[in-house]
């Protein structure tokens, strides 16, 4: 999966993006994977927690870098409630630096690594 979003990524014209929505078992994946963080409160815990129906979008900046938000929707008990976009941390990261990070995450899982291949 992260791979597949890795060349999605790569061939990104800038100014365009892309979001990655899942169960939070799939984007829990891109946050060990790409070495990435957040927080979408009212929701807690460590290292941030996953709600349903949150994505990850990722912008393309020139030149080459990747702007990381996350997007989702704060359960208010409202019929209309608020969709909320945070940056991640890091807030940026050039696509080079997110290829570094995956290989390392790769390296240190004897099943990736068997994947990767």
């Amino acid at each position: 999966l992260a791979h597949k979003a890795f060349q999605d990524l790569k061939d990104l014209p800038p100014g365009e993006n892309r979001i990655y929505a899942g169960h939070d078992g799939n984007l829990d994946q891109f946050r060990s994977i790409f070495g990435i963080q957040w927080q979408e409160p009212p929701f807690s815990g460590s290292p941030g927690t996953t709600p349903p129906t949150s994505g990850i979008l990722f912008t393309r900046r020139p030149p080459g870098v990747l702007q990381i938000d996350m997007v989702y929707v704060e359960f208010d008990g409202s019929l209309s409630p608020p969709i909320r976009v945070r940056p991640a941390s890091p807030p940026t990261l050039t696509l080079a630096e997110l290829a570094r990070r995956a290989s390392k995450a790769v390296g240190t899982y004897a099943a990736a690594t068997d994947c990767a291949k």
